[in-house]
């Protein structure tokens, strides 16, 4: 069951920071930069807690 939660947190926070990506190249607006690195840290916290489930 955690294996397959950490598995859709994880790919929320890729296609999170896919959308910010994005959007900050589209604009240039600093505020989404604050978005895009706590989806990348939360991308990478839930990933590790991925692997070591498996």
């Amino acid at each position: 069951m955690a294996n397959q939660v950490l598995k859709w947190i994880f790919l929320l926070c890729v296609a999170t920071i896919v959308a910010n990506g994005l959007l900050y190249m589209g604009t240039g607006n600093q505020k989404l930069l604050i978005s895009l690195y706590s989806a990348a840290g939360l991308g990478v916290l839930s990933g590790i807690g991925w692997l070591f489930t498996r």
